[in-house]
């Protein structure tokens, strides 16, 4: 199977026994994670961010914002942090702080290595290609305070999430194992399913033999469509065309980011650590509006040179009246006016 990212899975987490026992032994103040700092944990306790096992320090942040990787040089493209308010109260480096939820409920242990600054409105730039706060990534990263705390983690496995389709790295990697073969492909979406989407699921199977349909979730996307509804989409289309020993479905959970480029990297990471061969990449991959062209995501990927899971560019998926059905703009000559675009992604 596919090397981890890294090469090797981070696990995060200790006997339940241990967590309670650190979680007493805390020296520092709680600290309340947001539902963005929260589905970062979550990723990097359950090995889906590895090899990042805690919330990056200034050093990291800065090489992530400025060089696209991490200090050890290997290819990085968002920030892992953690903003604080009322970081002032801190007492300093080397306490421990549980990280609790919006009930109270601890989650893991940070002990504090570091406290820093930084500049969301310089660095908002870099990370999403723009400044206006019209877009919807760059308006939350703004938002955010600007002190930042760094530390390494321990969790319990009772932090991790349990839901119908989340998998761990270590779970997803076991499952896939079952397969005959060594190839998967992965595509990733937060659309009701389309036949856009459909034509290059077929695409997929017939390269690769099985499919992973991992539905992003995390957040509320205003004009997108209620993640349940997602998934039942994708159910019904696994059902009604008979593919469930070839097709499984995956909860990839992510912050709302729309970075673009930058995101179709962290994408691509999360995927090969949770064990898929391949990636499709399509037409304004983890885009918004018209922030990023159309292929941009495809081209950033072909400059790193860090990932071991292979990219699968797509090209533009489209309804052509004159070839009666979905094809794409490799394969169909007539193109305008006679394609139709479908605008999901």
């Amino acid at each position: 199977m596919i090397q981890a990212y890294g090469g090797k899975l981070t696990d995060l987490t200790v006997p339940q026994e241990l967590f309670a026992d650190a979680v007493k032994s805390c020296t520092g103040r709680p600290l309340q994670l947001s539902g963005t700092d929260k589905i970062h944990l979550v990723n990097m306790i359950s090995g889906i961010y590895s090899p990042v096992s805690g919330f990056m320090g200034e050093a990291d942040y800065r090489s992530v914002i400025d060089k696209h990787c991490l200090t050890n040089g290997q290819d990085w493209p968002i920030p892992i942090t953690f903003p604080v308010e009322n970081a002032r109260e801190l007492e300093g480096t080397g306490t421990t702080h549980t990280l609790i939820d919006d009930s109270g409920v601890p989650l893991a242990v940070l002990t504090l290595h570091e406290i820093y600054y930084v500049s969301p409105e310089k660095d908002c730039e870099p990370v999403f290609g723009t400044s206006e706060r019209a877009h919807p990534g760059v308006d939350r990263f703004l938002d955010q305070p600007k002190v930042r705390v760094a530390g390494s983690i321990i969790a319990s496995p009772g932090s991790i999430p349990d839901l119908r389709y989340f998998h761990t790295a270590t779970e997803m990697r076991e499952k896939l194992a079952l397969l005959p073969g060594n190839t998967i492909s992965a595509l990733s979406t937060r659309n009701i399913a389309h036949l856009g989407h459909a034509s290059l699921s077929a695409a997929a199977l017939r390269d690769t033999g099985f499919l992973s349909i991992n539905i992003i979730t995390g957040f509320l996307d205003p004009e997108g469509f209620i993640p349940e509804f997602v998934f039942e989409s994708y159910e019904y289309l696994i059902s009604a065309r008979e593919l469930g020993g070839r097709v499984i479905l995956n909860d990839l959970r992510l912050p709302f980011l729309r970075a673009g480029p930058r995101e179709a990297f962290l994408q691509a990471v999360m995927l090969q650590n949770l064990g898929h061969s391949h990636f499709i990449v399509g037409r304004d991959h983890a885009g918004v509006g018209t922030y990023y062209d159309s292929f941009a995501s495809q081209d950033y990927l072909a400059e790193r040179t860090g990932l071991a899971i292979e990219i699968i560019n797509a090209p533009t998926q489209w309804y052509c009246r004159e070839c009666g059905g979905t094809t794409n703009s490799e394969d169909c000559p007539h193109g305008e006016p006679n394609v139709s675009h479908y605008k999901g992604r």
